[in-house]
């Protein structure tokens, strides 16, 4: 039997038909891929803090969605260089999520705190210089009353200065008040016109940021009734001497224009904080408009008959910013019943004055006197500086050849103070609150004399000399 041939071309298409059945169902029961397996993302940098690099060994973890994918640690401020930090990408050959896909939100923690974000790139390698100041700063600690008294138009002392950064980082205090208006720094005072719970609220606030608040609640009470007052109208533009015989009390003032003068006395001390000693006297209110008077103001006050202590150190004291201060310039009088005091406008406050208080420290130690230069001119302008120890605020008397020329006010804690004079030919004293010295002024005529000896030639010199030995 003669075999039969089919031809070779069936086979090919059969053969093409089931290549192009596998390619289909490939294509059905397989996903899509990509041309390239995405690669992950390569993040580094340097981190400091406090102008430091962040120490050794803390742990950096990089988040997306909040699942963490990797993590490294710090090393001399740095991270992501031993090991290499990579952030992996989704593998899209299967279902689960292996890590980032271009556009996700990547975000960096150090030390389990967010310190940086940036967006997943795949294949992309990332450098970052980032400060964590931050990250590690901590708020300020606050320490102040939150409870205080005070009394209507008399300022109330307000003191954080306790309060404390854990960090060290200094820090800025604002105060706000409940009437609108703001004062600044750790320790500060304010006004209340109206009586009732009044509310402050601090915010301490440190360079970085971190910030503390605390609510202060002030108690304000309207002042107890005077004992005594007196009005008085003076005009404007002459001195005016202001007496009264029933408080005890005068007072020399220049208003500028006409002026509103009014002056009470208690009988006794309402306001007891900061009270610089127990013996009190007596205690008098003088409210007027400061700007419309020429300082200094001059006042005397009578002391009562019946004290029986040493006056001598008794001063006027005035109440400002929430405390008891003393009036610069102030003493008693050599018969030790009046007390008197020149008021700057500085020593004024919150006008309410208080007489009798004893002062508990010495006003100041003058440990040295200089005068520079010692010998000058009619033109020398002479530097006397005198060194304190143990000052407050007092004022100190400048008398030369016992003649009062200056006077200079001395606050707390001063440590020397400058006067400059210049006077006429001869040797003068300087005396500056009892203590002592010279200078000399040379007279002009000599210094002629002087400079024309020296103008003369030298044979006319030897001439002079030894004619007239």
């Amino acid at each position: 039997m003669k075999a039969v041939h089919k031809p070779r071309g069936n086979h090919c298409k059969h053969l093409q038909v089931l290549l192009l059945v596998a390619v289909i169902i490939l294509l059905v029961d397989i996903r899509p891929v990509s041309g390239s397996e995405p690669l992950p993302f390569v993040v580094s940098g340097v981190i400091s803090a406090y102008g430091e690099p962040v120490q050794d060994h803390l742990l950096v973890v990089a988040k997306i969605n909040g699942t963490s994918y990797s993590a490294t640690y710090t090393k001399a401020g740095r991270f992501g260089f031993d090991p290499i930090f990579k952030i992996p990408a989704d593998n899209l050959l299967t279902e689960a999520v292996e890590g980032g896909k271009g556009g996700d939100l990547v975000e960096l923690y150090l030390d389990g705190k967010l310190f940086h974000q940036l967006t997943f790139e795949s294949g992309r390698v990332f450098h970052i210089v980032k400060d964590v100041t931050t990250v590690f700063n901590r708020p300020p600690t606050i320490v102040v009353d939150t409870e205080l008294l005070g009394f209507t138009e008399l300022s109330v002392k307000m003191d954080a200065s306790k309060s404390s950064d854990p960090n060290g980082d200094e820090l800025t205090y604002k105060w706000v008040h409940d009437d609108g208006s703001e004062t600044f720094g750790a320790v500060t005072s304010h006004v209340f016109d109206t009586a009732g719970t009044h509310k402050t609220q601090l915010v301490v606030t440190d360079p970085y940021g971190g910030t503390s608040t605390e609510i202060v609640d002030i108690i304000i009470q309207p002042p107890p009734d005077p004992v005594n007052w007196i009005k008085e109208s003076p005009k404007g533009g002459n001195e005016y001497i202001i007496i009264d015989k029933e408080v005890g009390v005068k007072l020399w003032l220049t208003p500028i224009d006409d002026l509103a003068f009014t002056i009470f006395e208690f009988d006794h001390v309402f306001v007891t904080e900061s009270l610089p000693s127990s013996h009190e006297t007596r205690l008098i209110q003088i409210i007027f408009d400061h700007t419309n008077v020429v300082f200094p103001i001059y006042v005397e006050l009578n002391l009562h008959e019946a004290i029986q202590t040493d006056v001598s150190n008794y001063a006027f004291f005035s109440w400002r910013h929430g405390e008891w201060k003393p009036v610069s310039c102030s003493g008693v009088t050599d018969d030790g019943q009046t007390l008197w005091a020149y008021l700057d406008e500085d020593d004024v406050g919150d006008g309410l004055l208080l007489a009798g208080f004893s002062l508990e420290r010495p006003r100041s130690i003058i440990s040295d006197i200089s005068v520079s230069p010692q010998r000058g001119g009619v033109d020398t302008v002479f530097d006397i500086t005198v060194t304190l120890t143990n000052s407050t605020s007092h004022i100190l008397y400048l008398r030369v050849d016992d003649e009062l020329v200056d006077r200079a006010w001395v606050r707390s804690g001063d440590k020397s103070v400058s006067f400059q004079v210049q006077e006429g030919v001869g040797t003068h004293e300087v005396n500056v609150n009892g203590v002592t010295d010279e200078f000399t002024v040379e007279s002009e005529e000599k210094n002629i004399y002087m400079l024309g000896l020296t103008l003369l030639p030298v044979s006319l010199l030897s001439l002079l000399f030894f004619r007239y030995r």
